[in-house]
């Protein structure tokens, strides 16, 4: 073996001694993130009844949603500040010991409904430092691999364990207390806050060259970087249309009159969740031909398509058999939704040099924030007024177009 060749093995050593506790931390947080997202949500339909659940449901989601946006700016200053990985950190802590405190006052008889809408402004504020810093981190840790296959990788992990999380949890919560689940989600989030806090990666990410200030830096950005500008375009139709779909899955559960109903949300969130798990594979065959913009574009299409086979399915078939095949067409959804979230990153990380790379994602997450909550109340008032089927369809053609505007556009000269 040369010198070379030693070097070469003990780097790609130290990597995995960096990327696998990494990738188990995240996956621990995200198979907390499942079960409290059922638990959370289950909460809100519950309190809505049938009649009003999506509502009340989507209310919860739409303001937790829009103080994510309302943050978004602020999080590259934050970052500059305190530095990188101690707001990345700080993030995920802040959002366990607020989780705790949410379930220990839920599991005290507190009414839940006022304490999720507070939780709700609160969490957005952590999950906006961290939607922002998350996909750079991911680059960082898995060193030597781009934008969007490090955010492909992640999904992989977060994927499997949704999964797990999921169907697990929807059985669980079936048979405990309403705010077991949110407990569950804050106690498995602390791994991750420990070891990003202890164990940097390779190189901490770059932040960002300019001093301008957020608004105007961000309108400044989306006026003269033409690819951001038709990333944000995309991320915005498919948040606003597609997304909403596995959001509102307890709502829309419910309203198919799905029995139990937290073990077939349960498993029907865990199929998006294994679908998820085939994002890197759909963006390495995606990327092999196209720009990460054309990819995202036609993995958008594909999720479009996805929910048009959901809607017909829910019109011809119903129970078992209804659940059954929403399972399956579950995985394409998840696999092609995610595959799109990934390759829009890295479409917008690519469109401008490495150190304004946290300002670009934080630009498209602020703009594609701004759209979540219009669909999920959208969807939450078509599941109520009218049928999930009819918010589907709606979902699937808004999909569908805007993702057609942005390939036809991206295949635009210079």
């Amino acid at each position: 073996m040369t010198v070379t060749d030693g070097h070469s093995s003990a780097g790609r050593a130290a990597e995995a001694r960096r990327e696998l506790p990494f990738l188990l931390a995240y996956g621990l947080l995200f198979a907390g993130l499942s079960i409290g997202t059922l638990d959370s949500t289950a909460i809100t339909t519950q309190a809505g009844g049938r009649s009003s659940g999506a509502i009340w449901t989507s209310i919860y989601l739409a303001t937790m949603g829009i103080s994510i946006a309302a943050m978004v700016p602020a999080v590259p200053s934050i970052a500059e500040r305190l530095g990188a990985r101690r707001a990345f950190a700080a993030s995920a802590a802040f959002s366990s010991i607020l989780w705790i405190v949410v379930a220990g006052l839920i599991l005290g008889g507190v009414r839940p409904m006022p304490v999720l809408l507070v939780a709700a402004v609160l969490a957005g504020v952590s999950l906006a430092v961290f939607s922002v810093l998350n996909p750079l981190f991911a680059r960082a840790y898995f060193d030597g691999e781009g934008m969007a296959g490090a955010v492909a990788r992640l999904s992989l992990a977060s994927g499997i364990a949704w999964a797990i999380g999921a169907a697990a949890g929807g059985f669980l919560l079936n048979v405990v207390a309403p705010g077991w689940g949110i407990l569950i989600r804050a106690v498995l989030g602390v791994p991750f806050a420990i070891y990003v806090i202890s164990k940097p990666p390779a190189a901490e990410p770059l932040m960002p060259e300019s001093r301008e200030p957020v608004w105007s830096g961000m309108r400044d950005r989306l006026r003269d970087n033409r690819d951001l500008r038709r990333a944000t375009l995309l991320g915005c139709g498919v948040t606003a249309f597609a997304a909403p779909m596995a959001s509102l899955i307890v709502p829309i559960v419910d309203a198919l009159r799905q029995s139990p109903l937290l073990p077939g949300a349960g498993i029907l969130s865990a199929a998006m969740a294994v679908g998820e798990m085939f994002a890197p594979v759909v963006v390495s065959k995606l990327e092999r031909r196209r720009t990460d913009l054309r990819a995202a574009a036609v993995a958008a299409i594909v999720c479009g398509g996805a929910l048009v086979l959901y809607a017909i399915g829910s019109y011809a078939l119903s129970r078992r058999p209804e659940l059954a095949m929403w399972v399956v067409i579950g995985l394409a959804y998840g696999a092609f939704r995610f595959a799109s979230k990934a390759l829009n990153v890295g479409a917008a990380t690519a469109s401008d040099t490495e150190g304004n790379s946290v300002e670009s994602v934080a630009t498209l997450l602020f703009v594609t924030g701004l759209s979540a909550p219009i669909g999920l109340l959208a969807w939450g008032f078509l599941i109520n007024r009218a049928s999930v089927e009819v918010a589907v369809f709606t979902g699937a053609a808004g999909t569908a177009a805007v993702a057609l505007l942005s390939l036809r556009r991206a295949n635009q000269p210079a």
